[in-house]
Parts: C-alpha cells; sequence; structure tokens
C-alpha cells in the first residue's frame, strides 16, 4: 500500500481523469476532512476506505506539547472565564459561522473572551457596501481593486494587494464592479455596520503566542468552529489547552456532518470518543442562540470539568509534535503512523470503518441534541 497526503480540499481529486474515473487502489490518503465522494462513486465514509484525517498539530510552546508545566499560576475552574472565542473570521461570502457567533457574543465581556487578527479586514472592509449604485457608478477600477486597504491595514496583513479586496489587478472596471456588488449581497443582509463597526475594531487584535497561550488556560471552555472550510488547525489547538489543564474543546458541528458523524472532520475517531474530552453544538445552536450555549456550559459541573480535563491529558500526545517523540513516549507521528496501519489493515479485510462517537448520546451535545 502507499500513502498519500491530500490537505488541500479545495482542489480536485488529481486521479479523476484517469484510472477511469475512480480512486486508485491501495492507497491510503492522509486528508484534513473525509470528503463524501471522490471520483466516482466512492464514499470515502463507507466500505473499506482507508482515508485517515490528520490533526492540525501543535508544536510550541514547550509546556504545551507535554515538556514542563505552563509558566501561569493555574485557575480554579470556579474563577474562570466561561468561553474563549478567537481566530481568524472568514469573508462572509465563504463562512458566516464565525461571524453570526461574534456577532451574538460580541458585547457579554464578562462571560467571553473574543477577538480576531482578521475581523476588521474580512468583515469591517465591507462597510464600503453601503454605497448606492449612483455612488458607484463614480469609482474607478483602482477603488474596486484597493477599497479594503482601509480596514486591512490595522490586522496581521503587512503587505495589501488587490487579492485581499478579492479582485485581479489586471480586471476590467466593468468586471470588478460586478464582482464587489456579487461579494456584497453577503455582507448587505448580515451586518449592521452602524452597530458594530466599534466593535470589530475593539475586538481586531493579535497578541502574541504566550497571550495567547495563557487565555487559553484560564478560560472554561474554547468554541471551535468551522472556518474557511470544515476541519479547522482550532481542533488541534483546544485538545492541546485541554490536555494541559486549560480550556475544554466545545465542537460546533455542520448540520452537513451528522448524518456522516463526525469521524469526517475529527481525527482518531476510530478509537477517540470525542464526548469524553469535550462537547458538541449544532451550527443553528452556535449561530442564532449563543445565549442557551453559554448558559448550559455554565451548568457543566466542577466534577464533570476534571473528568474531562483529565481524559484530556491522557490523549494530549496524538495532537503534538515532539521531536525527540518514540514508540515508547509517542507524540502524534507515532499516533498518525498507528492510524495508517490501522486503516490499511482493515481496508485489506474490507471491514467497514466504526466510530468510537456516539453522536446520538445527548449528554455529548450542549443546547440540543441531533
Amino acid at each position: 500500500p502507499k500513502v498519500l497526503a491530500m490537505q488541500n480540499g479545495n482542489c480536485g481529486a488529481p486521479w479523476v481523469s484517469g484510472h477511469n474515473g475512480g480512486r486508485p487502489p491501495k492507497f491510503t490518503f492522509l486528508v484534513d476532512e473525509r470528503r463524501h465522494v471522490i471520483g466516482r462513486g466512492h464514499d470515502v465514509l463507507g466500505g473499506s476506505s482507508p482515508d485517515v484525517v490528520l490533526p492540525y498539530l501543535i508544536s510550541k510552546p514547550d509546556w504545551l506539547v507535554g515538556v514542563g508545566k505552563a509558566p501561569y499560576p493555574d485557575v480554579p475552574w470556579g474563577k474562570r472565564k466561561l468561553l474563549f472565542f478567537a481566530g481568524h473570521i472568514p469573508k462572509l461570502y465563504i463562512s458566516r459561522t464565525r461571524y453570526l457567533i461574534w456577532k451574538q457574543v460580541r458585547n457579554d465581556k464578562k462571560r467571553v473572551t473574543t477577538f480576531s487578527n482578521t475581523l476588521r479586514c474580512t468583515v469591517g472592509a465591507y462597510a464600503e457596501c453601503k454605497q448606492s449604485k449612483a455612488q458607484l457608478d463614480l469609482r474607478n477600477a483602482s477603488y474596486f481593486q484597493t477599497f479594503c486597504y482601509r480596514q486591512c491595514r490595522h490586522t496581521a496583513l503587512q503587505v495589501l494587494t488587490p487579492r485581499d479586496c478579492s479582485m485581479a489587478s489586471s480586471m476590467s472596471l466593468r468586471d470588478a464592479k460586478t464582482q464587489f456588488i456579487s461579494k456584497c449581497a453577503s455582507y448587505r443582509k448580515s451586518v449592521n455596520y452602524s452597530a458594530e463597526m466599534t466593535d470589530m475594531i475593539r475586538d481586531t487584535r493579535r497578541p502574541n503566542a504566550n497571550a495567547y497561550a495563557r487565555e487559553g488556560m484560564r478560560h472554561r471552555f474554547c468554541l471551535v468552529a468551522p472556518g474557511e472550510t470544515s476541519s479547522t488547525h482550532k481542533i488541534g489547538e483546544a485538545m492541546a489547552f485541554g490536555g494541559a489543564g486549560g480550556c475544554i474543546p466545545v465542537f460546533v458541528i455542520e448540520e452537513k456532518h451528522r448524518p456522516r458523524r463526525a469521524e469526517s472532520i475529527l481525527p482518531y475517531t476510530r478509537w477517540l470518543d470525542y464526548c469524553q474530552v469535550g462537547y458538541f453544538v449544532s451550527r443553528a445552536a452556535a449561530t442564532t442562540r449563543m445565549g442557551e450555549v453559554l448558559n448550559g456550559l455554565a451548568r457543566v459541573s466542577d466534577a464533570e470539568a476534571a473528568e474531562k480535563l483529565l481524559k484530556l491529558k491522557l490523549v494530549r500526545d496524538a495532537f503534538v509534535f515532539r521531536h525527540d517523540s518514540s514508540v515508547s513516549s509517542p507524540s502524534a507521528t507515532e499516533f498518525i503512523v498507528g492510524e495508517v496501519c490501522s486503516q490499511t489493515l482493515a481496508a485489506g479485510r474490507a471491514a467497514k470503518y466504526e466510530s468510537a462517537v456516539d453522536m446520538t448520546d445527548p449528554s455529548c451535545w450542549i443546547a440540543d441534541a441531533p
């Protein structure tokens, strides 16, 4: 058998034009997310598919990957802030999930810490969409290629190009204007700039790595929501924080994944029951009823949290990378090799993939259950 890493889900399967349109035999694919269909009718979740979902790995700081203790005093569970929600917020025509969560919790500062290094650019810059047709008719091509610069220059982006405004420098005025109006449709129906722009500016910041890690250690829960793709590096980050005694992961599951269960986006589901180490919340609840979600998280007892933190500590090694890991002292490298071997052997026996995660267990869910 051969192993092939396929980490960019935006690209088509390279074998579709060959091998009679089907996936090549005797291959184990390392993927960031299991797609439902590959090639011609190949269901990557059913049958004997040997695809392995990889975690995004955490490699530093040392204490977060299991070398030494955190340089911060432990904060007792009852004294911790409730929820940590931070990171990139995509442009709304790509995904609205994280923005809709932020919109609800942005002013609940007693319970929630939220910030993004891109919010002012990916959402704030599109305040320009408020212009009338008559105003847009007066704009030249250069405007549409650079309209986002005013807000984006305050984010992590150091060098700005028309691509940051979702434009090509070679676009004609007509094409640039048409594309701008098309992109604006997602913003006009979702964003109240008069009420939100000041909060976007306030919450657009990028703390250094140590300050960011400290936030993960002083909160009870960290929200893991899909970004530009369903899979996200926040999964590995949250598992590492929890394994170090920090926040417990709360995974936002999109409705389309429910019938296929969690193994489409979560690694190691062959043996890791995520109900034992975190909670699930549906995208519908997260994007419309975060107050209810927060109240549900606040009801989690100290004893229940302690049990999940203990189990997170036991599985942290599968989500972190250490240079000196070995079979006797493993990190993610050894766990991934083990997954490849297990999946390949199962495929050889035509064994159906079995998940350790029971998505129908109501105790796994906050706010609602499937």
